[in-house]
């Protein structure tokens, strides 16, 4: 690295600096993007001067110079000049920070600024999209005279590929379940319907190992809970035909980073708003499970007090 005598001021210049070693640390090529202090200049040169640099342009590295004088001597010649020259009045820097030394410095300051952002960099958001469908699924139902649950899998979620452990895709096999815990508001009968009012929660679980089992109906929440939310329940129910037309709104209270084939995915966000349409048979008065269903998820527009 070589720096023209006519680059230092007078009284640096007298000391004669010795001959500086070829250093085994030195980066080969050229040095742009490359900000260091070379140790073994470093302890080439002379007490009375500490210098650094960055190594930034031309075949043999540009310079960035910036000293702190310690002799005695030295440093009363430069008190004295300073007072007699004011063209001199920035005589602790030799070089001028040059443009791209300074783009070197910004970018060196880039990865803090951008750190806390990091970890949710790898996390792909599954975002719950007004109109749009986000999940189908399959389940059961168990009424009682106060309310009921309801419990399944998911056949399909949106941005998901694996769903199923293995074959048969069933139950059995199902990564995704739900739970529902839900409580009779009022039940009102119009000839031959009856309309079921109801509210309660709902929570998506992701099964390690899956066991889903229709004749136990806890084993659809064994699972980790993934996503929370609070429900409201309209069943409108065909009591000749023993069939039924559900709508449930799911309001999200909670969500989760999980993964699944070695990336992290997070499904929704808190306040989003999904709206489930299931088509249900009814089974024999008084036999379990009280019905049948399956149906699909789509997103709908958040109401005003969600935000």
């Amino acid at each position: 690295m070589r720096c023209r005598a006519k680059d230092f001021p007078s009284h640096v210049r007298k000391p004669r600096l010795p001959a500086l070693p070829a250093c085994e640390h030195a980066p080969a090529g050229g040095h742009a993007g490359f900000l260091a202090v070379n140790p073994c200049v470093r302890q080439a040169l002379p007490m009375s001067l500490r210098i650094s640099w960055l190594d930034d342009q031309g075949p043999d590295g540009g310079s960035e110079w910036s000293s702190a004088i310690t002799d005695p001597a030295t440093a009363a010649k430069h008190e004295n000049q300073k007072h007699t020259n004011t063209n001199q009045n920035a005589m602790t820097r030799i070089f001028h920070i040059t443009p791209l030394s300074a783009a070197l410095l910004v970018l060196s300051l880039a990865p803090s600024q951008t750190s806390r952002a990091h970890s949710d960099k790898h996390v792909e958001h599954l975002n719950i999209a007004e109109g749009q469908i986000v999940s189908q699924l399959i389940g059961q139902a168990i009424s009682s005279p106060t309310g009921g649950t309801i419990f399944g899998y998911y056949t399909y979620i949106k941005g998901l590929d694996t769903l199923f452990a293995n074959a048969p895709e069933d139950e059995s096999t199902a990564l995704f379940t739900f739970f529902r815990d839900t409580t009779n508001l009022r039940e009102t009968a119009n000839g031959p319907l009856l309309i079921l009012s109801r509210e309660g929660t709902t929570t998506v679980y992701l099964n390690a190992a899956p066991g889903g089992n229709f004749s136990n109906p806890d084993s659809f929440r064994s699972g980790a809970p993934i996503q929370t939310s609070v429900l409201r329940f309209q069943a409108v129910i065909d009591t000749v035909n023993q069939t039924a037309a559900v709508v449930i709104e799911d309001t999200i209270t909670s969500t989760s980073v999980f993964s699944i084939d070695g990336r992290k995915y997070q499904i929704g966000r808190v306040g989003d708003v999904i709206r489930t349409t299931q088509q249900v048979h009814l089974n024999a008065p008084g036999s379990l499970p009280t019905a049948w269903f399956g149906g699909y998820s789509v997103g709908a527009e958040k109401s005003e007090n969600s935000h």
